[in-house]
């Protein structure tokens, strides 16, 4: 789904990077919901980062253009395959999102709770 590139500087916690295989904001939508929960989503990859400090984040679509970025906090690092649909990940906690980063959040949050709510009508 995606690949995870952490970029680093000397002193500064590294910069997390994930370029999707998305190709649009509606292929990414519907992609990512599923991982979102109010302000954090979790990031499947194999080597996720250890819960730890705040830093710089971005999500890309696969042409590398920019979904979601800000700074993010990793609150949840699982290394042992029990995380969403039994994979490694992180989850972030996503913070001070730009503008165009907070609508993409709504789009993702107003179609995890569509899913949700076609949950409880199945």
């Amino acid at each position: 789904m995606a690949t995870g590139k952490q970029a680093s500087s000397p002193g500064k916690p590294r910069t997390i990077r994930v370029v999707t295989r998305c190709a649009s904001k509606d292929e990414f939508v519907a992609a990512f919901s599923r991982f979102v929960v109010a302000d954090t989503l979790f990031v499947v990859t194999e080597r996720p980062l250890a819960v730890g400090p705040r830093r710089a984040f971005l999500i890309q679509l696969k042409d590398e253009k920019t979904m979601l970025r800000g700074d993010a906090e990793v609150v949840e690092s699982i290394t042992n395959g029990s995380g969403l649909g039994g994979k490694n990940g992180m989850r972030i906690r996503m913070l001070n999102l730009d503008a165009d980063s907070r609508k993409v959040h709504t789009a993702l949050l107003e179609a995890a709770s569509a899913v949700e709510a076609a949950g409880a009508f199945s």
